[in-house]
């Protein structure tokens, strides 16, 4: 089994404990604010495991790239997926239209109830002409037009924009117009400076009238500003109990000011240097801002769908929960578990190859800090993890890779039990390379029960292949091999040559593998040529500062010669 990349606490989570007893092998990505990162777990080989969890990290923790690998290993390589309840997952944690959402069996949006709260939400986007640097311009776009589509009807939003000046993009109006804001986002173009507090003097206008009981301004920039009056009207904003969080883009925005502002509004600080999390920011800072998401009440869990992983757990002697994300179950979704308020707590559905779960409540000391002393804690998560890890193949047949012509020849041999070749089957190949770029195709018959499949392998590596093997549109059988590129030849640690090594001592005089008393016995005779440089050197330094001082006064000196 390979283990999990994961620093052990006292203090880890009884879920995992219960997936090391069933000798899966398992990875958790968690938080930045936890021992292992989502960062540094990825940087492992995913497809060595047969389940990920991501326990309450942000989409702004992971790339657009890190985001479509982890959807690839669900879809195309039958892993399992289960993410877990907690304050930066789900839509507080950004995944909104992300590849993650995709595999999902809920959305990370929601439906407000009437009784919440009504947001007010004031975006403020730096329009100056460095946004045009890397389409930061159309991601800022973009993600005012996800955090607008996120809101409800009893909510309210405005756009302003700044250059040298600020100006309205979209009053502050009810957000039931969705479809106008959007439509004047679209026009937003780059050109000018950068002045933040003029964008921030209409927002701080526009809340002051709005009937919205929570009102929050989002500010992005990626360039420096004038700083006077910024102070000011933020201070105004959080007077009137308006939070303010502050976005960098690049390395030229101001860091230290934005965290000023962030901290000045009481709201949150970002910054990136991947304009492609732009969007993930701006729908985690929606969500968060609506408070609707989060549901911290004490509940029982209830079961609503009977299943063989969930035999045997007591559930009518569960202990509440005091917390879950609010979703939306996809339809094709399976719906397990929910609260008291129907809110769903466990579902389940396939994506291509793989599973994935979806748990609105965490698995640690906080929400679940009564089920981490309940008799069925461990039972539940080692049976979901079961039905959710990567399956076995449904029959072997012999599999074999060989490097060939700069790439790597996949050869499958479908032979029966009672030895004949079976010609009724086909399938395709799936190939993750090194960088995760993903190429698939047919594996074509070579001779009678071989099957076979060829990719060039360019880069240095791992090679990863999944393999689907088919009778009609029926599945015979799935199975994983790898393969990887080493280095050149020239970097290989060889025996050394000692034949050579003899002949070049013996050419030269020299003495092959000698004692190290035979190597120091020349040092008395070496040590009678020494001489000690260092007077030299300095009385050079000497000579070469007088000079220096000299060369540097003598214009002045012959300005003061009077001339004759």
């Amino acid at each position: 089994m390979t283990p999990c990349p994961t620093t052990r606490r006292a203090d880890t989570v009884r879920a995992l404990a219960a997936l090391a007893a069933l000798l899966l092998a398992s990875v958790v990505l968690r938080g930045a604010d936890e021992p292992v990162s989502a960062e540094v777990a990825l940087r492992y080989d995913l497809q060595g495991y047969d389940l990920v969890l991501l326990d309450n990290v942000p989409a702004t923790d992971l790339t657009q790239a890190q985001m479509r690998l982890l959807a690839s290993y669900v879809k195309d390589f039958g892993g399992g997926l289960v993410m877990l309840g907690g304050d930066k997952s789900f839509g507080l944690g950004g995944y909104y239209r992300t590849p993650i959402e995709d595999i999902l069996p809920v959305r990370c949006d929601f439906q407000k109830d009437k009784e919440t709260p009504s947001l007010g939400l004031m975006i403020v986007i730096d329009r100056s002409g460095s946004m045009q640097a890397d389409n930061r311009i159309e991601l800022a776009k973009q993600a005012a037009k996800s955090a607008v589509e996120l809101l409800s009807p009893q909510d309210y939003v405005g756009v302003a924009a700044f250059d040298g000046a600020g100006f309205w993009v979209a009053e502050m109006a009810s957000a039931a117009d969705k479809a106008g804001v959007i439509g004047r986002i679209a026009t937003l173009s780059p050109g000018g400076g950068t002045n933040i507090a003029a964008g921030l003097a209409l927002a701080e206008e526009a809340m002051r009238f709005s009937p919205a009981k929570i009102k929050h301004v989002v500010l992005l920039t990626d360039g420096r500003s004038p700083t006077e009056s910024i102070q000011e009207v933020v201070a105004k904003l959080a007077s009137s109990q308006v939070t303010v969080s502050a976005v960098g883009v690049g390395n030229g925005a101001d860091e230290n000011l934005l965290q000023q502002i962030a901290g000045w509004g009481h709201g949150r600080y970002y910054f990136t240097d991947s304009p492609q999390s732009v969007p993930q920011i701006f729908a985690r800072e929606t969500m968060m801002a609506s408070k609707s998401t989060l549901q911290e009440t004490p509940f029982q869990a209830k079961v609503v769908r009977s299943g063989d992983f969930l035999a045997g757990v007591p559930f009518a002697t569960a202990p509440d929960l005091t917390g879950q994300v609010i979703v939306r179950t996809k339809p094709t979704a399976e719906l397990w578990l929910v609260s008291e308020r129907g809110q769903p707590l466990l579902a389940t559905w396939r994506y291509g190859l793989g599973q994935t779960a979806a748990f609105t409540s965490d698995a640690r000391n906080h929400w679940a800090s009564e089920w981490l002393r309940w008799e069925g804690f461990g039972k539940f998560w080692a049976q979901l993890a079961r039905k959710l890890r990567r399956p076995a193949a449904l029959k072997s047949f012999p599999a074999t890779v060989t490097e060939e012509n700069g790439g790597f020849r996949l050869q499958l041999d479908t032979v029966a039990d009672n030895g004949a070749f079976l010609s009724d089957l086909d399938g395709e190949v799936t190939v993750v390379g090194p960088d995760g770029a993903q190429r698939r195709q047919t594996l074509e018959l070579a001779a009678p029960g071989r099957l076979e499949a060829f990719w060039p392998a360019p880069a240095k590596g791992a090679y990863h292949a999944q393999i689907l093997l088919k009778r009609g549109d029926k599945p015979v059988e799935q199975q994983y091999v790898s393969a990887t590129v080493g280095y050149p030849e020239e970097f290989s640690l060889r025996p050394p040559d000692e034949a050579a090594l003899r002949a070049l001592a013996a050419a030269t005089g020299g003495k092959f593998n000698p004692a190290p008393g035979d190597i120091l016995a020349g040092e008395p005779r070496r040590a009678e040529l020494q001489r000690e440089l260092w007077p030299w050197l300095v009385l050079a330094a000497l000579l070469l500062f007088v000079a220096d001082v000299a060369a540097r006064r003598w214009p002045e000196n012959l300005a003061k010669v009077p001339a004759r």
